[in-house]
């Protein structure tokens, strides 16, 4: 009887509807889990769900006060400085101005930022593979490189502030890009996983791959607003029109 009771259960954990937009593969994971902590039984297992994947896009939990971190913030942090970032867990990804005292080069813009933490989870060999959800939106590669204020970065273009501000996360993709391109006016990137070809094109094409890292992008906007009235260098980059040459 237990074991048939399990059965239903998990069939109807598959039957149930779906939300349209991309964070579902999250919340559906969230969703196991919580049959595996509670094995299913009520109210507890309701509970975890209302608890930790009613929202669309439920945030990494953080390891310091057992609370998901869901907004941007712009200010101060010990490692990135003055940014606009959100805490993940014991770690933050971010945008603070590419300003460098002894490095003109960088007085471009904005760099986008992570600690050494974050990195070793997200990205490989320092080069990240993105897309964004909320609209999907294909991302393509970058090259990150570190920094001896102990995160590493990666000088970004007007096109990636704009995408900031206007997803609802970024996925950090477990497999290497392998190309990129629009040639039917379809944009598609492939990448590689277990040595072969995937061709990401759509939202469900995600599914082929491993679990990627997320980070929510609720309140960028706002933080990356208050950030560029400060840094006249980033705000002469996110004034360039995205693909103009950035």
């Amino acid at each position: 009887m237990r074991t048939a009771l399990i059965s239903v259960c998990l069939l109807l954990l598959f039957l149930t509807p779906l939300p349209a937009e991309p964070d579902y593969m999250e919340v559906q994971r969230c969703i196991w889990r919580c049959f595996a902590d509670t094995k299913g039984v009520q109210p507890a297992y309701q509970s975890c769900i209302t608890r930790y994947c009613d929202e669309a896009a439920p945030a990494k939990r953080s390891k310091a006060s057992g609370k998901p971190e869901t907004r941007w913030r712009y200010g101060h942090h010990p490692v990135l400085g003055m940014s606009a970032h959100i805490l993940i867990g014991d770690d933050a990804f971010g945008l603070a101005c590419a300003y460098a005292k002894d490095k003109p080069r960088m007085s471009v813009g904005g760099s986008l930022q992570m600690t050494e933490g974050l990195a070793q989870a997200t990205l490989q060999d320092l080069s990240a593979t993105t897309v964004y959800l909320g609209p999907f939106t294909l991302g393509g590669s970058a090259v990150y490189e570190r920094n001896p204020g102990g995160y590493v970065e990666h000088v970004g273009m007007s096109c990636d502030f704009e995408t900031l501000q206007s997803s609802k996360a970024i996925l950090f993709l477990k497999e290497k890009m392998l190309s990129i391109d629009s040639a039917d006016g379809k944009p598609r990137m492939t990448v590689e996983r277990d040595s072969q070809a995937v061709e990401i094109a759509v939202v469900d094409d995600l599914n082929a791959l491993a679990e990627a890292v997320r980070i929510p992008l609720a309140g960028a906007s706002d933080a990356i607003r208050r950030l560029a009235k400060d840094c006249p260098a980033l705000r002469r980059q996110m004034a360039r029109t995205c693909g103009s040459g950035d």
